[in-house]
């Protein structure tokens, strides 16, 4: 149940937002990203003060007095979330950069949690972080079955990743390793390895020229990014590893899925891939699903969980989903 009094707070802080993007002429995301900075600092960290109003200073100053510590990590993480929301709409984020969903970040949480059965003090890396909402969401999840993971994150956008990282300064005192990075174009022996791999794919053509060796990547044309992070994250995890990444529901359709597939059948061992309840996309042709795979001889081969999640408002047939992922699960133990 979301606490009655994070509306209030969001409203404080979209005044602040609002009133600091009317004065330095800077969009809704760094200006929230201001607001939260100087919360964290407990004093107005803007740049240049003299292009601030009195009353714009006295927006922030009632944000930075709010009560934050009587608001709980999941309070602070809604409150975040929401404020975010507001920013990408004012600013009008294209699509691979908007925030992933609670929903999805929940589901996948509990999936990883189920499956990899993670152990606190193991190492989680979001290999698109963003803004952190996804890593965010799976760090709760797993808090909630006490599970304290170290946090790792890449994006090559500054502005997504400065509102990143004063997000995490204000959810867990700056402990997470945040990196300013095309991913894409990193050798794999610069991403250090970890535990879990996740990531929100970004969908498209990758714009830039490869000096990697790509295996998913055409001899002639562009390569898709969204395959070339599948292939980055295998090599960002550890052997013994686990990989979730959130990819088009129709991956393996089209002229272009045999590359994947190729790809997975000889480098991959694959596991699941399960695609979110419809209702969580009002357009179907952008529905997601979760990849999830290792490396291969990490696990006995059987048969790939494969299927749909259900609608959250069928709380009967969501049940017996989750009870099937736990039944395939136990199979592995056996």
């Amino acid at each position: 149940m979301l606490n009655k009094v994070i509306p209030q707070y969001l409203d404080t802080i979209w005044s602040a937002v609002t009133d600091l993007k009317d004065d330095t002429k800077v969009g809704a995301t760094q200006a929230l990203t201001e607001v939260l900075a100087s919360v964290n600092a407990k004093q107005m960290t803007v740049a240049d003060a003299n292009l601030v109003s009195e009353e714009t200073q006295h927006q922030i100053q009632t944000v930075i007095d709010l009560d934050w510590d009587s608001l709980s990590y999941a309070d602070k993480r809604n409150l975040i979330q929401l404020a975010i929301l507001k920013a990408e709409q004012a600013d009008g984020i294209q699509a691979n950069e908007q925030l992933t969903p609670d929903g999805i970040g929940y589901l996948l949480g509990d999936l990883i949690y189920q499956t990899a059965q993670p152990k606190s003090g193991e190492a989680l890396t979001d290999l698109t972080v963003g803004s952190g909402n996804l890593l965010w969401t799976v760090d709760e999840v797993l808090r909630s079955h006490d599970v304290h993971l170290k946090r790792l994150g890449f994006d090559n956008n500054p502005e997504q990743l400065g509102l990143a990282t004063v997000a995490d300064e204000l959810l867990h005192s700056d402990e997470t390793d945040l990196y300013q990075a095309d991913v894409i174009a990193l050798p794999g022996e610069e991403i250090p390895p970890t535990d879990l791999v996740i990531g929100d794919l970004p969908v498209g053509f990758y714009p830039a020229s490869l000096e990697q060796n790509f295996v998913t990547s055409p001899k002639d044309g562009k390569p898709f990014a969204h395959f070339l992070l599948i292939e980055q994250a295998l090599k960002a995890v550890k052997e013994s590893g686990w990989v979730y990444l959130i990819v088009p529901s129709n991956l393996f359709e089209g002229a272009e899925a045999s590359r994947i597939l190729t790809y997975l059948a000889s480098h991959a061992q694959l596991q699941a891939f399960l695609k979110f309840p419809t209702d969580f996309f009002k357009n179907q042709a952008a529905s997601k699903a979760v990849l999830v795979i290792r490396h291969k001889g990490q696990a006995p081969e059987r048969e790939v969980l494969m299927g749909q999640y259900p609608s959250l408002k069928d709380p009967q047939a969501f049940e017996s989903f989750l009870q099937e992922i736990k039944g395939w699960v136990k199979l592995d133990k056996e």
